[in-house]
């Protein structure tokens, strides 16, 4: 009968449905529980110190899942960490939690890391969250700072002027705006075409641009082939 049952649960998960199943699962460690067929695992470290023991054929065959389970599993490792939860107080959960499944895709290096190199990952990647700690911090004493200065003296009170962004002596302000960017910006091959225009849409239709949302969607037309969604001091 046990036997039986063993075959049961091997014709149920060791298939496509059986995936997309573990892959909807909420958490690593029970992703992990029914792919290692291992009720033991109770904590993301558990699962990631699972890889350990994993054959060739194993790895191979369940390459792709494998990965999202590793890197599932470090990202809920990394939130649980005083760095992570330094972060968190800091720019809340959605935010900490999005920035965690960035670091971890740069920095984690997936399965082959789970399997051999997982402490060294693990304090790298608190490394980064605890200079982005750090220059939060940073940029949180400047802006209270602020709050009890006189911004109408020294440099406060001045403007960038005009000719250090606007070369082409334009007026209209759209224009000004999209030369200001141009100005600005460290990207290789912008264009002040497509910037210009893309302003004038938005200046047109009502959209908020102090909006985030809005923000990001104008971002990624702007930009639509940027290699990173997220740019930090470290990242």
């Amino acid at each position: 009968t046990q036997s039986v049952a063993k075959a049961i649960t091997k014709a149920v998960f060791d298939n496509e449905q059986g995936q997309a199943q573990r892959l909807q699962t909420s958490s690593s460690v029970e992703h992990g529980q029914m792919l290692f067929k291992d009720a033991n695992l109770k904590t993301p470290s558990d699962v990631l110190n699972a890889f350990a023991k994993l054959d060739r054929k194993m790895v191979k065959s369940h390459a792709a899942e494998l990965s999202q389970l590793a890197e599932r599993a470090m990202t809920e490792v990394m939130l649980e960490t005083d760095s992570g939860k330094n972060l968190k107080a800091l720019i809340g959960d959605d935010a900490v939690k999005s920035l965690a499944v960035r670091v971890v895709k740069d920095y984690g290096g997936g399965v082959a890391a789970a399997q051999k190199n997982l402490e060294v990952r693990i304090n790298q990647m608190q490394a980064v969250f605890d200079m982005e700690v750090m220059h939060l911090k940073a940029a949180q004493r400047h802006i209270e700072g602020l709050a009890s200065t006189d911004l109408d003296q020294g440099v406060y009170a001045e403007g960038l002027p005009e000719d250090a962004f606007n070369k082409a002596g334009v007026t209209n302000n759209v224009e000004r705006a999209a030369a200001w960017i141009i100005n600005a910006s460290n990207s290789k091959g912008n264009d002040a075409e497509n910037i210009t225009s893309l302003l004038k849409e938005y200046a047109t239709n009502g959209k908020d641009l102090l909006n985030m949302d809005n923000l990001k969607e104008l971002h990624a037309r702007l930009v639509p082939n940027v290699e990173r969604d997220y740019r930090g001091p470290n990242i």
